[in-house]
C-alpha cells in the first residue's frame, strides 16, 4: 500500500527545499560581514595608534619650539644688553672681519716676498762667477794718469736695495691701512700710552708731527695721513 501525499504536504516540502539555498547564502554573507568587521576594527586600531603617535610628536615639537623661541629671546636680550654696554660693537665686529682679511693679505704678501727672495738667491747661485775687477787709469792729481785704478760693479747691490725698499714700503702701507681701519677710525682703539695692543710695539705714528688728522663730516670720517716712520 503506497502513500501519496496530498496537496498540503507537497507545499510544505517545496518551502523547505526553497529555504536551504537562502540559509547558505545568509551564512556566507554573515561570514563575509564578520571578516569585514574584523578588518575595519584593525584599521580603526591602527588609525588610533597613528593619531596618538602624531599627537605625541606634535606635543614634542611644540615643546622644542617653545624652548628655541625662549632661548632666542634670551639671546636677543643678552645681545641688546651687550650692545648697550659697548656702543660700537657692530662696527667692531665688521672691523674684526676686515682686520682678519688684511692679516691674511699681509701673510700672503710675506710668503710671496719669501718665495721671491729664494728665487733670487737660487738665480745668484746659478749665475757664473763674476768677472774680475776692471782696472782703469786714474788721475794722480797733477794731470798725469796712474795705472792700477779699479772699480767694482754695483748693479747687484742697487737691485737688492731697491727690492728691500719696495718690500718695506709695501709692509708700511699695509700696516698703515690696518692702523687707519682698526685704530685711528675708532678713537685709538689699540693705542694705550703710545703702545699698540695689537703688535705689542710702540705706535708707528708717535714720532710724526700731525701724522693723522681725523675730521668728522656728517656720519663719515675722513682720514688724512702723512708719511710714517719705518717699521
Amino acid at each position: 500500500m503506497s502513500f501519496v501525499p496530498g496537496g498540503e504536504g507537497m507545499a510544505s516540502l517545496g518551502c523547505a527545499l526553497d529555504r536551504k539555498p537562502a540559509r547558505s547564502e545568509l551564512a556566507v554573507l554573515v561570514s563575509q560581514y564578520g571578516k569585514a568587521q574584523i578588518r575595519c576594527s584593525s584599521v580603526i586600531a591602527e588609525q588610533a595608534a597613528l593619531i596618538e603617535a602624531l599627537q605625541a610628536e606634535q606635543v614634542r615639537l611644540r615643546a622644542e619650539l617653545v624652548i628655541r623661541v625662549t632661548a632666542l629671546q634670551f639671546e636677543r636680550e643678552e645681545r641688546m644688553r651687550l650692545e648697550a654696554m659697548a656702543p660700537g660693537l657692530p662696527r667692531r665686529a665688521v672691523l674684526a672681519r676686515q682686520i682678519e682679511y688684511l692679516m691674511g693679505r699681509i701673510e700672503a704678501l710675506l710668503r710671496e716676498q719669501t718665495r721671491w727672495r729664494w728665487g733670487r738667491e737660487s738665480r745668484r747661485e746659478a749665475r757664473p762667477p763674476s768677472s774680475p775687477k776692471v782696472e782703469s787709469p786714474t788721475c794722480d792729481g797733477g794731470g798725469g794718469m796712474v795705472e792700477g785704478g779699479a772699480f767694482a760693479p754695483q748693479e747687484e747691490a742697487s737691485t737688492e736695495a731697491a727690492a728691500r725698499g719696495a718690500d718695506n714700503a709695501g709692509l708700511q702701507e699695509a700696516e698703515l691701512l690696518i692702523c687707519r681701519t682698526g685704530c685711528i677710525s675708532h678713537g685709538d682703539y689699540w693705542r694705550v700710552q703710545d703702545q699698540c695692543r695689537r703688535t705689542g710695539k710702540p705706535c708707528i705714528l708717535i714720532d710724526e708731527h700731525q701724522a693723522i688728522h681725523a675730521m668728522r663730516q656728517g656720519d663719515g670720517i675722513v682720514i688724512q695721513a702723512c708719511p710714517v716712520r719705518s717699521l
